[in-house]
């Protein structure tokens, strides 16, 4: 008899299991940046943030606009060979536009290194070519996605380790680390993932058409990255992203939660059950949770351990932590909606009047008011000769968690009127809310230090506040949701399982 396919939920345990396998890795990684990077000047790490941020935010949205309709036809078995092709040449033209535009670049910085802003060309590169090969995983493979992003991580952190404390490099040891990373997770992605490779130009352009609807909401995030830059702009330097990003980097832990649904593209290309979507909506209300609750307890610490000054950026860890939160229920959502919209086939050219469409361009309209307020504090600011980086940072904090609330609840309502699915009230809300309350805790009050005479010892108290935190969670959650005593029995069974085979 035939092995059955793995089920959702096995799917995201798997995934997050990995995911946090991961996160020291990562988490090393951005320490190590931010320390060494920070040690040569505060301007450079910022300027380093800078260039990740407009790449990111800016000249690699092409690619990301193909990404999630080609999961969507690599999960329906379509040849996307043709797709990869497209997405190559798109990065061609980025790739010139972006070197073109680097002096203008370094000029509204005001960190006068070209080198590294040109250096920064070979990451749009690989964003491309990975973004490209991801995508398919995803579809097709979601597990080899994960795996591949756990060999980035291993990968990135070495060749950084290397190049920042052994060749004492600045931000090209910090690029290099990521464009091997790049190589790496992309060789994984390409070399174990069996999906329809063959060229199909008709599928290519129809998916390159269907993309139209996809630029949408990089809108928004074209907006949210202008944020960094006005920054930039009012105080004239980097400091501001400096606060802001290190705050950024220990929120988006909350962000590697949405690993916990990452095989709902391919079940749902299976069937549009609306269950998929009620059990990814538990299972990341609990991981996510998770994540959340750690970003908080141990925000203050890590703050610390990446440069002291960064603990006054604590207020803006807590309010992106509650935005990523928010954005992964967004994207579940979203992903619920594309995968249903029938106009995103491929022989379908209706595609700017169909649900997605309609979708994007309202949250393309209401995240302008997000990045609106917040440019507004920021002028205010200025105008005040206010110059205090943590308030820029607040700003800039308080403009995405505005663009967050309001973009999930569009993308709810949208999912709503796609799927008849019911919101499990006490397994959605108990997590959060116990998360926010505890975390917030360790805050106010003084459960443990938040560091110690030197970094292992940093890194125990962190320990500490975890395990200290974990335990009413637990306990809560445990009693008030019945999803996660059911994982707990599921969980049970399995290593009872294991260990009469072995």
């Amino acid at each position: 008899m035939s092995k059955g396919k793995p089920g959702l939920v096995r799917i995201g345990l798997f995934n997050l299991a990995l995911r946090l396998l991961a996160s020291p890795i990562s988490f090393l990684f951005s320490l190590v940046v931010a320390r060494y990077l920070s040690i040569i000047s505060v301007e450079t790490f910022g300027a380093w943030q800078f260039i990740f941020v407009i790449i990111t935010g800016y000249f690699t949205i092409p690619s990301n606009l193909l990404s999630s309709i080609t999961s969507r036809y690599t999960a329906e078995g379509k040849p996307v060979g043709g797709i990869v092709i497209i997405n190559m040449i798109i990065s061609l033209f980025s790739l010139v536009i972006y070197i073109a535009l680097t002096p203008f670049l370094v000029s509204i910085s005001h960190y006068d290194e070209p080198f590294y802003f040109y250096l920064g060309s070979l990451l749009i590169l690989m964003m491309y070519t990975l973004n490209a090969f991801n995508s398919i995983s995803q579809g097709r493979s979601p597990r080899v996605t994960t795996i591949a992003s756990l060999i980035f991580q291993s990968v990135r952190l070495g060749v950084a380790l290397y190049g920042l404390i052994i060749l004492r490099l600045s931000i090209e040891a910090v690029i290099l680390a990521y464009v091997l990373g790049y190589v790496a997770q992309t060789a994984i992605n390409a070399f174990f993932v069996n999906a329809n490779l063959k060229i199909d130009f008709h599928v290519a352009f129809s998916a390159l058409r269907k993309a139209v609807v996809f630029i949408i909401p990089y809108v928004q995030y074209i907006l949210e990255a202008t944020l960094t830059w006005v920054a930039v702009l009012l105080v004239r330097n980097t400091v501001p992203i400096s606060y802001f990003e290190s705050a950024l980097i220990i929120s988006n832990l909350i962000a590697w939660s949405t690993s916990s649904y990452s095989g709902l593209i391919l079940k749902l290309s299976e069937s549009k059950d609306p269950s998929l979507i009620e059990t990814s909506i538990k299972l990341f209300s609990l991981s996510g949770s998770f994540f959340l609750l750690l970003a908080l307890t141990d925000g203050l610490p890590l703050l610390f351990v990446l440069r002291p000054e960064y603990t006054a950026a604590y207020s803006a860890l807590i309010i992106l932590s509650v935005s990523n939160l928010l954005r992964g229920y967004f994207q579940l959502f979203y992903t619920s909606v594309y995968m249903k919209d029938q106009t995103l086939d491929t022989e379908s050219r209706e595609e700017l009047k169909g649900a997605l469409a309609k979708l994007s361009k309202q949250n393309a309209v209401l995240s302008s008011l997000g990045v609106g307020a917040s440019i507004l504090v920021m002028v205010a600011l200025s105008v005040l000769h206010i110059y205090d980086p943590v308030s820029y940072s607040l700003a800039i904090s308080s403009g995405l968690l505005i663009n967050s609330i309001l973009i999930l609840i569009s993308s709810f309502k949208s999912s709503k009127e796609l799927y008849t699915f019911r919101i499990p009230k006490a397994d959605s809300f108990v997590p959060p809310l116990s998360s926010i309350i505890i975390g917030l805790a360790f805050s106010l009050y003084p459960v443990t230090p938040i560091h110690g005479a030197n970094l292992i010892h940093d890194f125990m108290i962190m320990f500490y506040r975890a395990v200290i935190a974990l335990i009413p969670f637990v306990t809560i959650n445990l009693a008030f949701t019945g999803y996660t005593r059911q994982l707990l029995r599921k969980g049970l069974e399995i290593l009872t399982e294991l260990s009469i085979h072995f």
